[in-house]
């Protein structure tokens, strides 16, 4: 079975060109991970105006295994590839690692981004996705499996820590800004230009040293969603094609909620087609806008931390991935707390939540519950007769519902009012105790 990692946005209060200054500090080697022994680099390349560079490396690994496991696989270390493609017009860095050790029997694939937060230019955003495959592995398969993720989900919170041990280090040393990379500019000639009178671009001419080698990219696949390290024309082009989100769900959550539960504010309302398309060809405005629809699909780490509570990285990872799967519903969908309490009500099985979810949102639509409170009139004797209600709130604030069920005559009230009645008053409660709740967290913040 493959195991999948996607990780929530992580944002870095910090520019990019710092958080890059400390990130090349980790090279070629990080006494604050013991699991990396060191690196050497395979591969180099910069541009001439060193607006983009590429560098491969091999990595060694010291990775902690039983020793029955490592006399069966006979080595002491292991070795993985990375592939850094830093991009300082755009400001981004993709990373691209796959495992070189037993290719044959295992898959690992990991990409990262680092990226500049689209609100805020002063602050770096990072998201990483890995995948692991095991097809065999000496009957140990297992065993392979779990140890796999016990050692990447222990290493997770450690980047992220020793990535501002670097920043730190960085400020006490006077480092306190990296200026943003600046090219030199270029005279607009036809010799510097590679189009013909007739707009057609030169395909005989030769690349210069200013663009980047075409080395094939590790692969990719396996997972990736709205979390992928790129963005191909032909996903942006299916996207445009697609139906807009609905904006059912959009309205149950303020704008600062969207701002906090997402890491982009580039998309508009959802409601609107791009435009800008023209036999396949997209303008600047259009890819723009795109990308702020698929960003839209993505949870920040802090967010998560803050109004989800503390979950560890495999929790995160799942949650990302219901939210993703849950993003591209052309519905109302639960916010992210009833996400969460459905994961855990399957033991954090994604496939299992989401089809837990499809199901209670057409039991939901099939007894109109999201319109109950406006429809639904209760009887008066179920008002007068019911010993329960909505009392205020207790000493932090959360809504309280007291109900005295050793004084209730529930067969008076079933033969007086019926079934479907109860039930639906119930639902009632229920709905408005979502309402009172939402409305307690905001005051609560």
């Amino acid at each position: 079975m493959v195991q999948t990692y996607q990780s929530p946005v992580r944002v870095y209060k910090f520019p990019f060109e710092l958080v890059m200054a400390a990130y090349h500090k980790r090279f070629p080697t990080c006494p604050q991970i013991p699991i990396f022994v060191g690196s050497e680099i395979t591969f180099e390349w910069k541009a001439e105006d060193g607006g983009e560079e590429i560098i491969e490396r091999k990595c060694q690994l010291n990775v902690e295994a039983p020793y029955l496991v490592k006399k069966i696989a006979g080595v002491d270390y292991v070795y993985f590839k990375q592939r850094n493609h830093l991009n300082l017009r755009a400001r981004t860095l993709l990373i691209e690692a796959s495992n070189i050790s037993f290719a044959n029997r295992i898959v690992v694939i990991e990409n990262c981004r680092y990226y500049v937060h689209t609100e805020n230019p002063e602050w770096t955003c990072f998201e990483q996705n890995s995948s692991l495959d095991v097809k065999s592995f000496f009957g140990l398969e297992s065993a392979i499996e779990k140890l796999a993720v016990k050692q990447y989900s222990a290493n997770i919170a450690k980047g992220k820590e020793v990535l501002e041990f670097f920043i730190d280090e960085l400020i006490k040393n006077g480092v306190t800004h990296v200026p943003i990379w600046k090219g030199e500019e270029k005279d607009d000639t036809n010799a510097d230009n590679p189009t013909d009178e007739a707009g057609k671009i030169d395909l005989m001419k030769t690349p210069d040293k200013s663009s980047p080698p075409t080395t094939p990219p590790a692969s990719s696949s396996g997972f990736g969603g709205s979390c992928s390290t790129t963005l191909t024309a032909n996903a942006v082009i299916n996207e445009l094609n697609s139906e807009p989100l609905s904006g059912t769900a959009e309205e149950k959550l303020s704008r600062e909620e969207l701002r906090r539960r997402r890491s982009s504010g580039l998309g508009g309302s959802g409601k609107q087609k791009s435009s800008g398309t023209a036999n396949g060809v997209l303008s600047a405005a259009s890819v723009t806008q795109q990308l702020g629809k698929l960003l839209d699909s993505k949870l920040e780490g802090e967010y998560i931390q803050r109004f989800l509570g503390q979950l560890t990285p495999l929790e995160e990872s799942r949650l990302c991935e219901l939210y993703v799967l849950q993003s591209a519903h052309k519905g109302k969908i639960p916010n992210d707390a009833h996400l969460l309490r459905f994961l855990r009500a399957r033991d954090f099985d994604v496939q299992k939540a989401n089809h837990m979810i499809v199901n209670s949102l057409l039991w939901r639509k099939q007894h109109n519950v999201d319109k109950i409170l406006h429809d639904f009139v209760p009887p008066p004797l179920l008002i007068k007769y019911f010993p329960g209600g909505w009392h205020h709130s207790d000493n932090q604030g959360r809504p309280l519902f007291i109900l005295r069920l050793g004084q209730m005559d529930i067969k008076g009230l079933l033969r007086s009012v019926g079934l479907e009645s109860i039930v639906k008053f119930t639902l009632s409660i229920c709905e408005e105790g979502l309402l009172k709740t939402a409305e307690a967290t905001k005051r609560l913040e």
